[in-house]
């Protein structure tokens, strides 16, 4: 019973932070490149990024989640900061 309690809570808490990007959302890479979603699939821009908050954002620890003004953040291993980028 206590080895099903815990996988349930690793499920949920796995589930809380996983990155799916949707479609027809813009998003922004570590305050940065641009980024699209097609087929479930981020897209990003290519710009060298080397601004103190887009290297800050880029270190940023995996699984976490957070806000950026309005926009929502996670932080995806690889990749960095992904947010959002809606007009707030």
């Amino acid at each position: 019973m206590k080895l099903q309690i815990f996988f349930f809570f690793v499920l949920i808490i796995g589930a809380s932070f996983a990155f799916q990007c949707e479609e027809d959302v813009p998003y922004k890479e570590n305050d940065c490149n641009g980024c699209f979603c097609i087929g479930g699939n981020l897209g990003c821009t290519e710009m060298a990024c080397g601004h103190q908050k887009s290297i800050d954002m880029n270190n940023c620890e995996v699984g976490t989640t957070s806000k950026n003004d309005c926009n929502d953040c996670w932080c995806v291993d690889k990749i960095g900061t992904i947010c959002t980028n809606k007009p707030c």
